[in-house]
């Protein structure tokens, strides 16, 4: 029996359960080809689903397949370096805005700001406007069967949407499936990430 094609949708507040089921198995993934990624202890992924979803500086699509969430791609928009509001943020998830915690924060913020102004860098370059996939991930029982073609497809609309005409990303370089899954997709290595221990 053939299987369904997944779905693609935009994940919302009632998602929250799946999202971090699948950001923490994409981070665990992530420490198997990378020494780099070294989870702390007691790691509170859906605090960071929480946070994501809540933001505003990302969208989630998500891969869905009889009803079951099987996979997401997570997308930013900058502008140069300053990462744009792409959705409107969700103060249903972050919880009150004004705790005293949040309050103090906020005025040390100014405070601070108004007394350290840095001399700002000069402008070498040409602000870009540029797309970001900052995670995909697919549960492995489903991979090959397209999803993750279908979340990059929905993407690239999304992006064009946005007038965004060049997409970043970036692949851990032992993960030669993933490298080799976005060469499909059309991308290329433009510079390499170097490092040695010591």
């Amino acid at each position: 029996m053939e299987m369904a094609q997944a779905e693609i949708r935009t994940a919302d507040s009632d998602d929250l359960e799946a999202i971090t089921l699948l950001f923490e198995k994409l981070i665990r993934d992530q420490g198997t080809y990378e020494t780099f990624f070294k989870l702390a202890p007691n790691p509170d992924f859906k605090k960071l689903a929480r946070s994501y979803l809540a933001s505003g500086n990302n969208l989630i699509l998500l891969a869905e397949q009889d009803q079951t969430v099987i996979g997401f791609i997570r997308l930013n928009v900058y502008n140069g370096a300053q990462l744009e509001q792409v959705t409107p943020p969700r103060k249903e998830l972050t919880g009150s805005r004004f705790t005293p915690r949040r309050i103090l924060r906020k005025i040390f913020s100014v405070i601070l700001n108004r007394l350290e102004k840095p001399d700002p860098f000069p402008e070498m370059f040409i602000s870009v406007r540029t797309g970001y996939i900052a995670d995909l991930y697919v549960l492995p029982e489903n991979r090959k069967q397209g999803a993750g073609k279908l979340l990059v497809a929905r993407a690239m609309e999304w992006f064009k949407d946005k007038q965004v005409s060049l997409i970043q990303i970036r692949a851990l370089s032992k993960n030669q499936a993933g490298v080799a899954f976005w060469e499909k997709q059309g991308f290329a290595s433009t510079h390499f990430t170097m490092r040695r221990n010591i």
